[in-house]
Order: C-alpha cells, then sequence, then structure tokens
C-alpha cells in the first residue's frame, strides 16, 4: 500500500497540531539539580570539617557545575526534543553572570579583607549563592527556588550558636533542590 499526498497532508497536519499542544518544559534535566545539590552538600560540609577544603571546592566547583550544566543541557535537549536556543542562551547568561559577580565578590573581599574573618566572609558567599539560586528559581527553572530561600535564611543565621551548621544548611538546601526538581518532574508527568 502506497501513501498518498492526501495521506502526508494528514499526517503533517497531525505533527503540527502536537508540536502547537506541546506544552515545554519548564525545568532542566535533573542532572543539572544533581550538580549543584552535589556542589552545596560537599561545600559546607567542608566548611565544618576541613575549612580551607572548603574554599578550594566552592571555587573549582564553581566552575565545574557551570562547565557540567552547559554540557547536560547541551545533551539533553536534543534528548527531551526541545532545542529552545533562547532558553539555553538564558541559562549560560544567568550562570555566567552569577559566575562573574561571585568573582567580583571575591575581588571585593580581598581587597577590604574580608576573607580574614570567616563568619563574614561565610555570609556574604552564602548570600550570594543564595541570589544565584532565587534568581535561577524565578527565570530560569522553578527548583532552585526553595534551595534559595534556604540559603538566604542560613545566610543571616549566627552559624557559631549551632554545632555543624554550615553542614546542616548545605545538606538542607541540597535536599530542597532534588527534591523540588523531582517534585517538579513528576508533576509535568
Amino acid at each position: 500500500m502506497s501513501a498518498t499526498p492526501s495521506d502526508a497532508q494528514q499526517d503533517l497536519a497531525f505533527i503540527r497540531q502536537v508540536v502547537a499542544n506541546r506544552k515545554p518544559s519548564k525545568h532542566g534535566p535533573l542532572g543539572i539539580a544533581a550538580v549543584w545539590a552535589l556542589y552545596l552538600a560537599g561545600g559546607y560540609t567542608l566548611c565544618d570539617f576541613h575549612p580551607l577544603a572548603a574554599g578550594i571546592w566552592f571555587q573549582v566547583g564553581l566552575v565545574i557545575g557551570t562547565f557540567a550544566s552547559w554540557y547536560i543541557c547541551y545533551r539533553f535537549e536534543p534528548f527531551a526534543g526541545e532545542l529552545d536556543r533562547r532558553l539555553g542562551l538564558r541559562h549560560a547568561l544567568h550562570w555566567t553572570v552569577m559566575f562573574l559577580f561571585f568573582m567580583a565578590l571575591v575581588a571585593i573581599a580581598l581587597r577590604l579583607n574580608l576573607m580574614s574573618n570567616p563568619e563574614v566572609w561565610g555570609s556574604l558567599a552564602t548570600l550570594a549563592l543564595a541570589v544565584a539560586f532565587l534568581y535561577a528559581g524565578l527565570h530560569i527553572d522553578g527548583a532552585y527556588t526553595l534551595a534559595g530561600i534556604v540559603l538566604m535564611i542560613g545566610s543571616v543565621v549566627d552559624s557559631q550558636i549551632i554545632p555543624y551548621f554550615a553542614s546542616i544548611l548545605g545538606i538542607t538546601a541540597a535536599v530542597a533542590l532534588l527534591a523540588a526538581s523531582f517534585w517538579m518532574v513528576r508533576r509535568r508527568g
């Protein structure tokens, strides 16, 4: 049985209708959430047990996490059937600007000698991460919002009062990010 031109037109009309009615994904791949959850849990846990290693973790992890996120998005979009260049550009611009913001914060902290006071520097760095996660939640993927709120609250808490506060903060933010990501994926079905 051979296909007729009217069959091909019907098939194309059906495909157009499916594409037009499709709801685009409003969340990123779970792999990106896992990368940043590992970054948060690992870095903040190191703050309690090996502060020097934590500083290295946060700096190196920021670069690795950024490139890993770009790579995961690059690999995920064709698999999901969603090649949205504008959304990809928005992701890239967001994380690049947040990376540059954090580097500027480090330069200011070095110039003002804030890094000699771990309490002040930790609060500022946590606040910067909170802003990055909150903006990601508002403009890119809502799953980052809860982790941003957790980090925002953590940035103002006196960590000297609660033992292992940094570990608790990092693990709580990581769990919040992963739970929200899984919930959003499941909700979309």
